[in-house]
């Protein structure tokens, strides 16, 4: 191990898009000769699925970040010694700045999302202590430049890294069978965590005006759920009301979505506010055509109208269900994001 550089990546231990790019960056720097080692931070499990045998897991098991959580993670940097720690969630990167200033070790935080959607005693986390980062990550231009006006930042610390896509991980996870029993359906599919922000309540009630003209369509959701979330709850009072349990089919979490998007036939990216979708990359790469809300303007640079997808307004029912029917006409679909490259990524932590 000597010689080599060292990077603790921080992390929930939830299943999220930004606890799953933390794995991935961390793959890239493991491939890439660094010595890489995941820091779990809280009590919730999961992310560990994904995370490659090879590579050790330390785990920080405190219920609640602020339960001394700075110092236990500045104990950790100091115990470890690493040359740079990474982040990628919010309000785990106000925390993870924090310790590394305290242990004096170079720190990289990726933005996991807008900053519109942080509460206010976030955003002062985020305005006082970003401004301790060596760099800031945002996942998209529009991004980069509200981090620049709200937190005041100076332009050299914000980059721009679009989403790398772990294409090894998606194709190891492709060689099972198609999960759907029945071949005569047409399938739709959206993978998110029931949320507000993610809006499956808009998208069920464009299934049901779909399902008026095509009457073997079906809409899998995949994601986590709480029953008594409000989204859920929308989302399964609708169904019910409608008499839709056979034709709406709420699987809950899977660790492999892919096997579910392989074999569908449209993907719906229904949400009200995003970062930058990976679950919307991922099936564009998989070869699915898309419907999606233009919730952030990259959406637009990423669907090109009747060539691999439709573009709706958010909240928009009409203009959803409508889009839906049209996607399942687009055949050949290519994608037109370009994501980061494992160079792109490995190039901000292997500093002189």
């Amino acid at each position: 191990m000597a010689g080599k550089k060292k990077v603790l990546c921080f992390m929930p231990g939830s299943v999220g898009g930004a606890e799953r790019m933390v794995v991935t960056v961390g793959k890239m720097l493991s491939a890439a000769g660094f010595d890489v080692k995941y820091v779990i931070v809280g009590t919730k499990h999961g992310i560990e699925d994904f995370i490659p045998e090879d590579i050790a897991i330390l785990r920080i098991p405190i219920r609640k970040i602020y339960h001394f959580g700075i110092s236990r993670i500045a104990n950790v940097i100091r115990k470890e010694k690493p040359d740079s720690v990474f982040s990628s969630v919010m309000y785990l990167n106000c925390v993870v700045l924090l310790a590394a200033r305290f242990s004096g070790t170079r720190c990289i935080v990726r933005n996991d999302n807008g900053l519109s959607l942080s509460s206010r005693l976030l955003f002062l986390g985020m305005f006082l202590t970003y401004r301790m980062a060596d760099m800031v990550i945002a996942q998209q231009q529009e991004m980069r430049e509200e981090i620049l006006c709200k937190l005041k930042l100076p332009s050299e610390k914000v980059v721009t890294v679009h989403n790398p896509l772990d294409t090894d991980l998606i194709e190891s996870k492709l060689k099972v069978l198609s999960p759907y029993k029945n071949d005569d359906e047409v399938r739709f599919i959206n993978v998110a965590r029931f949320d507000t922000a993610k809006a499956q309540d808009i998208l069920v009630r464009a299934f049901y005006l779909l399902r008026s003209k095509i009457q073997n369509a079906h809409l899998y959701l995949i994601g986590n759920y709480d029953k008594e979330e409000e989204t859920y709850v929308k989302v399964s009072d609708f169904v019910k009301e409608n008499k839709m349990e056979d034709y709406v089919h709420i699987i809950g979490f899977d660790k492999n979505p892919y096997r579910w998007e392989k074999n569908a036939h449209c993907f719906v990216l229904s949400s009200r506010i995003e970062g930058l979708p990976n679950a919307l990359i991922e099936a564009m790469y998989l070869g699915l055509p898309v419907v999606s809300t233009t919730c952030i303007p990259a959406i637009s640079r990423m669907v090109e109208e009747g060539r691999n997808g439709y573009l709706v307004s958010v909240d928009d029912v009409d203009a959803m269900a409508l889009a839906m029917e049209k996607a399942l006409n687009l055949k050949n679909i290519e994608t037109t994001y370009h994501p980061s490259t494992a160079e792109d990524v490995v190039s901000l932590f292997d500093c002189k």
